[in-house]
């Protein structure tokens, strides 16, 4: 009977091990973990641009653009791992629970049970990181737009030439006569 036992432990080791390398791509892992490098280094570079006193309203629209650009890439990143991470996570749910502190788990299983929480961990890992850059990349973005508004709002009620002033009279009559010409 414990041979029996034994042996149908080490077979659902042995199937718990091949269903993980079937069950997903390990690697996503590391293509998320490269683009995670990538997206921090532009947020980085996005943040200090956004930094710089004086930027014109092309280099803060082209700003806000490149951002909602990351921002799309970071969400649609950790989108993609939520589905490994689930099967991960159920594949350890099937485990059951880890044996009592006294208790001894076949050596398969718990090797499985090992290279499944590392995975898990990895993945939450990710998953994590490229949330904090979404929102990282949201919060750049809402800054853009308040530089925006605050330079819209200050050309707005910017003063310029005073209704007494000659220079401006002058130009207006040119105008009228260019329009007046024109017709």
């Amino acid at each position: 009977m414990r041979a029996v036992r034994i042996l149908l432990s080490a077979l659902v080791a042995l199937c718990l091990a091949i269903s993980a390398g079937l069950a997903y791509d390990k690697a996503i892992i590391g293509e998320s973990d490269r683009a995670l490098q990538t997206l921090r280094v532009d947020l980085e570079t996005a943040t200090q641009l956004l930094r710089r006193p004086n930027l014109s309203d092309d280099e803060l629209a082209g700003l806000k653009v490149s951002l909602e650009k990351l921002r799309t890439s970071a969400a649609e990143r950790s989108l993609r791992l939520v589905a490994p991470l689930g099967e991960v996570t159920q594949q350890l749910n099937s485990l059951g629970p880890a044996p009592a502190a006294g208790q001894k788990e076949d050596e398969g299983v718990a090797q499985s049970r090992a290279d499944l929480t590392a995975t898990r961990d990895k993945l939450q890992s990710l998953k994590a990181q490229l949330d904090v850059v979404t929102v990282g990349a949201e919060q750049a973005s809402k800054s853009v737009s308040t530089l925006q508004r605050q330079q819209f709002f200050g050309r707005i009620f910017d003063r310029t030439r005073s209704i007494l002033n000659p220079q401006l009279w002058y130009d207006m009559v040119a105008g009228l006569g260019v329009l007046f010409t024109g017709l």
